[in-house]
């Protein structure tokens, strides 16, 4: 895959009709015929899938496991067996969504050329079944209702006989694959391994979207972001299991000069001069409970390298951000730019996957938000969002809550003159500036 095409991949996946609600009617069998062209020059897509598959049904990790010849895919999703089996042997897209993600990953997974693939079905680490994947669709019977929940190990047979041209091949085709699950997963809640190496690193000042784009050769460096850096941050917090679905470095263990925690400004003690807020959908929350709240809700992964990458490449403000910190699961983030680019981003993250960014116009300048909502809908590249009631709810939400962010800037600077002057950057002020733009146009 070459991370270029995505764009025009977006553009051309859009295959049917869109209905009032927002959903596509089309025939299967043409939408296959399109996943099967784009596997040709996009690698990773169904990995994606894969990755959304295992979020939405509950697993704890996503492992992948690349030889010379074969590629091993394993997760264990909270559904039984025969209800996995029973899916992956029809083109019938499934009602439930965790379903539905996996039948558009094996679909997928099928057309990668000069390959064949398969299930293996564990039960308690043992291997109770295997089924070959003919047509896109599983072949062999149902199997019986075990109790337990099973381990997926999907297997990519590759069937060129070993050379120097396929080694090339293979590798290079491994390191897209790695790099689009990288990208798009960065905020996914579960571990991700890929020869036991974690790939997750959700760090915020790293949206994918900034890269997606941009012609990456094999084996190279990503280019820098456009976003190095934010003067201030509000992090939502939530308590439904449904919407905690995003992964996000713990801002709380960074050292910001001045905090505001459930709308109550605290005493700053770092030496980072920026702002941070807290925010948890309503409810009552103090320093107390918000270090509760994240203990508790800590991902599945523990610590992973979070160093960042600034776009001049000069050297680093936020030296805190390269500390192994731990993830914790929340519902979004909300930035302020510190070096203000374009007209606001926002990227929403279903199931784990940083859906194509939608712009949020020019009220929103310098404007960055990544917001966890699993019942938006994407069109048939599953990667474009559908600007229906779902996503505009979404931007009612965070318009909301960069307006009360404004108005805690506005009220801290009235409080601390001169309080964001004190930034390295000496235009910086022009937080306090946005800030009053922003209310004015309400």
């Amino acid at each position: 895959m070459n991370i270029r095409n995505i764009a025009e991949y977006l553009e051309q996946m859009q295959e049917g009709e869109l209905d009032s609600s927002g959903q596509f009617t089309l025939e299967w069998s043409k939408a296959l015929e399109k996943l099967g062209r784009y596997q040709n020059d996009a690698a990773g897509f169904w990995v994606v899938k894969f990755l959304q598959a295992a979020v939405a049904s509950g697993a704890r990790s996503l492992t992948i496991k690349q030889a010379s010849r074969t590629t091993q895919l394993s997760f264990s999703p909270r559904i039984h067996a025969h209800e996995v089996v029973a899916a992956l042997q029809t083109l019938q897209p499934s009602p439930r969504r965790a379903l539905a993600h996996l039948q558009t990953a094996v679909q997928a997974m099928s057309f990668i050329p000069k390959s064949r693939h398969g299930l293996k079905l564990y039960i308690d680490e043992t291997c109770v079944a295997e089924y070959p994947l003919e047509k896109a669709r599983l072949v062999g019977p149902v199997p019986e209702r075990y109790r337990a929940f099973p381990r997926l190990e999907f297997v990519r047979y590759w069937e060129s006989a070993p050379s120097i041209l396929f080694g090339r091949d293979s590798a290079r085709r491994y390191s897209d694959e790695n790099l689009f699950l990288q990208e798009v997963g960065r905020f996914a809640p579960i571990e991700i391994r890929v020869d036991n190496r974690l790939l997750n690193d959700p760090v915020a000042n790293k949206p994918p979207g900034l890269r997606l784009g941009v012609p990456v050769p094999t084996l190279a460096t990503r280019p820098y972001p456009a976003i190095p850096y934010t003067t201030l941050e509000r992090i939502v917090l939530t308590d439904s299991p449904e919407a905690q679905r995003m992964a996000l470095l713990d801002h709380s263990l960074r050292r910001p000069t001045r905090s505001v925690i459930g709308g109550r400004n605290t005493k700053g003690t770092g030496s980072q001069a920026y702002m941070q807020e807290w925010d948890h959908e309503g409810k009552l929350l103090n320093a107390k409970s918000l270090e509760a709240h994240l203990r508790k809700n800590r991902a599945v992964f523990e610590k992973f390298d979070s160093k960042i990458e600034r776009s001049d490449q000069a050297t680093e403000l936020w030296a805190d951000y390269n500390w192994k910190l731990p993830a914790v699961t929340v519902r979004g983030y909300l930035s302020i730019d510190l070096c203000a680019g374009e007209s606001g981003r926002l990227y929403l993250i279903k199931d784990g996957v940083a859906l194509k960014p939608r712009g949020l116009g020019s009220r929103f300048h310098g404007c960055l938000a990544l917001w966890s909502e699993p019942k938006v809908r994407t069109d048939l590249s599953q990667l474009q969002v559908i600007e229906d009631e779902i996503y505009a709810e979404v931007v009612r939400t965070i318009t909301a809550h960069y307006e009360d962010s404004a108005q805690q800037t506005l009220k801290n600077e009235e409080q601390n003159p001169g309080f964001f002057r004190r930034l390295i950057h000496g235009d910086s002020y022009r937080c306090v500036q946005w800030a009053q733009r922003f209310l004015q146009k309400k």
